[in-house]
């Protein structure tokens, strides 16, 4: 039975259902042995006993992330899987396998398109206080040590004003970054952060757009200079492909404005960003950090 339930397991990666990309509240089910396909011979015979199969653990997960080309196949043999049965995107399939160690507990959730079955991410969380990596990435260690920091993906240089907080896993709408603070001050003047749902667009082969960060905002109105109305300007000078813009924000008859820059390549996992005050900061300045940006070989994964 337990080798069956394997079975299906990757049998639902392969064939989809559909899913919710967060699964913090996901509802989880096992699956009949009438919903095998009649592929069910031939996977069998690729399927190893329960015996072998290897209980997930950090020890797997450094194995895993060091595989070039990391593949669902690569992620499918391991006791525990848990399938997220919760409908609600028709394009993905998530599964993940619980652990704890060292008495914390951890979690690899496997995301994956349904209809071609690309490898989207692979999430290594510490579950007590939310530290994430893809673990393509690297930086097992600081999820398990609680250390993970915008540093283990670039490096920039600020003014002597500006001091950065630590890493906030999920940063308001990002999936994680550091406030920045003007003379120790209590209220955040920028931040650094990375996304993995700007949707960024490219034209023959340049970065030309990333989607808004939150609803009743826009970009691009008070860009000084800006005769041809761009709602983007490109970064020309950048080691990776930039966009900078103004940002404005409105709630509750209330107005935020910034300056955004945000660098991503083709096919890369996230779009990384940096935001300064408008108000405390002038474009010129901005700038000027923004052409200190540099990133590390590891700081994009790139799904093909």
């Amino acid at each position: 039975m337990k080798i069956l339930m394997h079975l299906i397991i990757i049998l639902f990666i392969l064939s989809g259902c559909s899913n919710k990309y967060n699964i913090d509240n996901a509802k989880t089910s096992s699956i009949s042995a009438e919903e095998l396909s009649d592929n069910e011979s031939s996977l069998q015979a690729e399927t190893p006993t329960e015996n072998n199969l290897p209980e997930m653990s950090i020890e797997e997960v450094i194995k895993l992330s060091k595989i070039t080309n990391l593949n669902l196949k690569d992620l499918y043999y391991f006791k525990g899987a848990v399938i997220d049965r919760t409908p609600s995107s028709s394009e993905i399939n998530i599964m993940y396998y619980p652990f704890t160690q060292s008495n914390i507990n951890f979690r690899l959730r496997i995301i994956s398109g349904k209809n071609d079955g690309k490898l989207i991410h692979t999430f290594l969380t510490r579950m007590d206080n939310n530290m994430e990596v893809d673990i393509r990435n690297g930086n097992i260690e600081h999820v398990v040590s609680g250390t993970v920091s915008m540093a283990d993906y670039l490096r920039c240089e600020l003014p002597e004003d500006l001091s950065e907080g630590p890493f906030i896993p999920y940063m308001d709408a990002s999936a994680g970054g550091n406030y920045l603070f003007l003379n120790g001050e209590t209220a955040a003047v920028g931040g650094i952060e990375y996304y993995h749902n700007l949707n960024p667009y490219f034209e023959d082969g340049y970065l030309a757009k990333v989607d808004s960060i939150s609803n009743h905002s826009s970009y691009g109105e008070f860009l000084p200079g800006n005769e041809s109305n761009q709602v983007f300007i490109r970064a020309d000078d950048s080691e990776i492909p930039c966009l900078y813009t103004s940002y404005t924000f409105y709630e509750d008859n209330r107005e935020e404005k910034k300056w955004y820059a945000f660098w991503t390549e083709e096919e890369a996992d996230r779009v990384y960003a940096f935001y300064l005050d408008s108000n405390e900061y002038g474009l010129d300045e901005f700038l000027s950090i923004v052409k200190t940006f540099h990133f590390n070989d590891n700081a994009f994964v790139y799904v093909e």
